[in-house]
């Protein structure tokens, strides 16, 4: 190991080697760390150089580059926050995008979302659902609804190329390929877990489903990720629920970094966030549907209203409720 002699050269040393260190450890650190990390440079750490290491945190701490809290240090990244001129953005960032209406025979239904909250470029859309109860009829049809209009791509964590062909086929109000005899989407079989890496910047993704392994706190993160990919496309996120709950898997987690939540359960699709809404105010609506041919769209969409004597529990006294015998629901 060299020793340094010089008082002012080991100031400018240490001061270079705790600078160059700072940032690429995020974490809170001690002095204790700093020196470690010094020694393992190959030098020798004297009580003078200790002192110095000290030295320079303080200043650092005056600049504003370091926060201290008791003896712990941590660096601030100057690049945290991404400053702009609000007066500089594009006002006609929102995206025209097409929710899902009966396609089944002549009866006429939808569920009006187009009208009744907006959609802009870099948000992230939650739809959480009870398994098999239309989670992927859902975005199957927004893929068709949109595909002519815009770019869309479609993951898929567990359906293969044949099961969604089958889908599409059914669905018979769509031309799904180009004159090319090229699909009209992407369509992508994804594995592993590393969901932000899927999206496309500028496009409609959809990512359908992804599983989480026992830590539901995750999804804050894996959401943000997936976000922060965004430049002129959102991405709609699709996530199992338990069922008789609202919220998907994750919980409030799930829910904080969407702008959009949307939750399904058997036969009732309820919003329960909208950041951006128009009026009436769609959070905490429900609208009631059927699925028809084989899975490959709604029909007989309807707002509807929690039964006034159950609650939407389905149940009263301890037997099925005789009010909305046991749906949950009433008509408006």
């Amino acid at each position: 190991m060299e020793e340094l002699e010089k008082v002012e050269d080991k100031y400018q040393i240490i001061s270079g080697l705790v600078g160059e260190w700072l940032p690429s450890h995020g974490d809170w650190f001690t002095t204790e760390d700093v020196w470690r990390h010094i020694t393992g440079q190959g030098i020798i750490l004297t009580v003078d150089g200790k002192r110095n290491v000290t030295k320079y945190l303080s200043e650092e701490i005056k600049k504003g580059t370091v926060r201290k809290r008791g003896k712990r240090y941590r660096y601030i990244d100057p690049d945290i926050v991404r400053y702009s001129n609000p007066w500089e953005a594009d006002k006609e960032d929102i995206i025209k995008l097409k929710f899902p209406v009966s396609h089944f025979g002549d009866e006429y239904s939808e569920f009006g979302f187009d009208e009744l909250f907006n959609i802009h470029k870099g948000d992230g859309i939650v739809v959480g659902g009870e398994s098999n109860e239309g989670k992927t009829t859902l975005v199957t049809n927004i893929v068709a609804d949109n595909m002519d209009d815009m770019d869309v791509r479609f993951v898929s964590t567990e359906m293969t190329d044949a099961k969604l062909r089958q889908r599409i086929d059914r669905m018979d109000w769509v031309e799904p390929l180009n004159g090319a005899g090229k699909p009209k989407f992407e369509f992508g079989f994804m594995e592993g877990d590393d969901y932000e890496d899927a999206i496309h910047p500028d496009k409609i993704n959809i990512i359908d489903w992804i599983g989480l392994r026992g830590e539901f706190w995750q999804i804050e993160n894996i959401i943000r990720d997936m976000k922060s990919r965004l430049r002129d496309g959102i991405v709609i996120i699709v996530l199992q629920k338990k069922q008789g709950e609202d919220n998907p898997l994750g919980g409030e987690f799930a829910y904080r970094r969407a702008d959009v939540c949307l939750s399904i359960s058997r036969g009732v699709l309820k919003v329960l966030k909208a950041k951006d809404y128009n009026q009436p105010n769609p959070n905490y609506k429900k609208w009631a549907f059927e699925i028809a041919n084989k899975g490959s769209c709604f029909c007989n969409i309807r707002e509807v209203e929690d039964c006034p004597q159950c609650r939407g529990k389905k149940y009263w006294g301890g037997i099925k409720c005789k009010r909305c015998y046991g749906k949950g629901f009433i008509e408006k």
